[in-house]
């Protein structure tokens, strides 16, 4: 969430760390996925999708965002030290462990990068 920010209209990429933030295209140097959103009135940026990790490159690597507001020439490192460690998605824990066949029931997942994307469905 960009709550601190004191610009308005601004757009926000995530583009892999070694990439450096600069100019003005929207889909430069993006994780698929990542390219330039609007912040929203709440400050979020939601990347219905998630992002894709292009061929080639492999996890964990590391990604960083990139701001383009108003004003300025183009897009800018909005913390130029930080970047976010990006893990492949694993399922911890699955519960319950045993069902009914004949009463409906609600998994529960537990892990890290679990989405409704990541899991549409089970098989039975």
């Amino acid at each position: 969430k960009f709550s601190q920010m004191k610009v308005s209209n601004f757009l926000v990429k995530v583009v892999p760390s070694m990439f450096s933030c600069q100019g003005q295209d929207a889909f430069s140097d993006i994780f698929e996925g990542g390219q330039g959103q609007l912040v929203d009135f709440e400050g979020m940026v939601k990347l219905e999708q998630g992002i894709r990790i292009p061929a080639g490159l492999s996890l964990p690597l590391r990604a960083k965002v990139c701001i383009f507001h108003e004003g300025a020439t183009g897009y800018e490192d909005s913390f130029p030290e930080s970047s976010w460690e990006i893990m492949e998605p694993y399922v911890d824990s699955i519960s319950p462990v045993m069902i009914s066949s004949d009463q409906p029931i609600f998994i529960k997942l537990k892990g890290r990068g679990i989405a409704t994307a990541t899991v549409p469905s089970f098989i039975s």
